[in-house]
């Protein structure tokens, strides 16, 4: 399973794989793991350490591959069972560097070749698995035009790498397939993702577009988190989201079977009413309301009960198609990295269609969501500010309610009103964020400490200006 987490990397001590207690309420930690194996992203490799995935200003190189960089003395150690074959494999193939994907085969490779088929991260039977047991998913994998590019790819690095050492194709594939559908994507505080790990025991945690639990990560370790009370915190009553819940359900249903080849039928993919609302356009009658959008067209107005008619319905798919088209645009722009030109553009999309879509609507949020990254980048506050204010009411009805996605939203508004100071603004904004960055990520976390940094310096500033008014 790939899933996109997001927290920031921490300099707790190494915790050894565990179940920590039976979680029956909001925000108890289910379950903490190490990984089996992880990988550090090439993007990443200069500005985080190889082992624990903490960022560090005197990385170290490692003096043989020159690849991999480690914080200190003891991550190198600890990395060393497996890098130490690895290292003499990056040696043969240098300067070029293998992909991600490329490393993480190899990692699980060198795993296979020392029969090492991790350990269970508890001692209860409901927990128990081994690397072995995952599933592959093999027939349909093999059916996969894409995934069977990718492998090939995949194995003639890998012959380059290892060469005669190599395992059996057959053994290749079945490591390959586990890897695909069981890997979980490790991202910062900043939802970016730094690497990818195998964790054993949480590979057996199924999706829900509605999940009772959410991963987040202190570095390479992963913590499992109610968010809501489950009676029985067993694997089998656990779900998590493997993808981000901000799309329609035909898109993320046909983003899991791509990605995990199965159909989800949670509560949400069957929640029609905000199906309804991701489709909606605005009233062009009274310009209070939003037509919302089932499978059998536009229904009527909320607010004054008109309904759409002949001549509205081309000039409504006029601006549907153009905004897909324009999306499509904007996240290919988003890749350039010039993020002026990002901005100016997604508001000028915005302009164009805003007479015609509300904030509701699943493409004009990711449009927004584009120009609040950006506007950021850019340093433009007030744009930003006014992107978090139309995101903040979608994302509460769209994610769950103690969602990591809402609580990061909230941190990013308060931060913007505190630089603009706007005091009391930036107090409630930051109070919200933390209620939820407690449940998601815990008090310990560095994020969450940040977060109270942030609300003890907003309450110094409101002191000081009371002072200065008083005086």
């Amino acid at each position: 399973m790939i899933i996109v987490k997001c927290d920031c990397i921490t300099d707790q001590v190494a915790v050894k794989a565990t179940i920590f207690k039976m979680a029956t309420q909001l925000g108890d930690v289910v379950m903490s793991a190490k990984p089996y194996v992880h990988t550090l992203s090439q993007s990443n490799r200069t500005i985080n350490c190889s082992s624990c995935l903490k960022s560090c200003d005197a990385l170290k190189k490692c003096s043989k591959c020159g690849v991999l960089k480690y914080c200190s003395v003891s991550c190198q150690r600890e990395d060393w069972t497996v890098h130490k074959e690895e290292c003499s494999y990056l040696q043969h193939v240098s300067p070029n560097i293998p992909v991600d994907s490329v490393m993480l085969m190899l990692r699980l490779i060198i795993k296979h070749k020392q029969r090492d088929f991790g350990k269970p991260d508890s001692s209860k039977d409901t927990w128990k698995r081994f690397f072995l047991d995952f599933k592959t998913h093999k027939k349909e994998i093999q059916q996969d035009p894409d995934r069977m590019s990718q492998f090939s790819q995949i194995l003639i690095t890998l012959q380059k790498l290892v060469g005669n050492s190599l395992p059996p194709a057959t053994e290749i594939f079945d490591i390959f397939c586990k890897m695909a559908v069981n890997s979980f994507t490790i991202c910062d505080g900043e939802l970016n993702p730094v690497g990818v790990g195998i964790y054993i025991s949480p590979s057996l945690i199924d999706h829900s577009c509605q999940p009772n639990a959410v991963v987040t990560f202190s570095g390479k370790i992963l913590y499992l988190r109610a968010l809501e009370e489950i009676e029985d915190p067993s694997p089998e009553n656990i779900r998590i989201s493997y993808i981000d819940q901000l799309a329609l359900t035909s898109d993320r249903q046909d983003q899991l079977y791509k990605q995990y080849y199965f159909t989800c039928v949670c509560t949400r993919c069957s929640d029609g009413e905000k199906e309804k609302k991701m489709k909606s356009v605005k009233c062009q009658n009274c310009s209070l309301g939003n037509l919302e959008k089932d499978e059998d067209g536009f229904l009527p107005c909320k607010e004054c009960g008109c309904s759409v008619n002949s001549t509205d319905l081309p000039r409504i798919h006029k601006y549907e198609n153009y905004i897909c088209r324009s999306l499509e645009s904007l996240k290919l722009e988003k890749k350039v990295q010039d993020a002026t030109k990002l901005l100016q553009s997604c508001m000028d999309c915005q302009q164009k269609q805003k007479d015609y879509f509300s904030s509701y609507n699943i493409h004009c949020l990711q449009i927004l969501d584009l120009g609040l990254d950006a506007s950021i980048d850019s340093e433009n506050w007030f744009q930003a500010l006014s992107y978090t204010g139309l995101l903040i009411a979608p994302y509460r009805l769209y994610y769950p309610h103690h969602s990591p996605q809402i609580g990061l939203l909230l941190m990013k508004q308060g931060k913007i009103q505190l630089f603009l100071k706007l005091l009391k603004e930036a107090l409630t904004s930051l109070q919200q964020s933390g209620e939820i960055i407690k449940i998601t990520h815990g008090q310990e976390h560095p994020l969450y400490r940040d977060l109270q940094d942030l609300l003890e310096q907003c309450m110094e500033e409101m002191r000081m200006a009371l002072e200065f008014k008083n005086s």
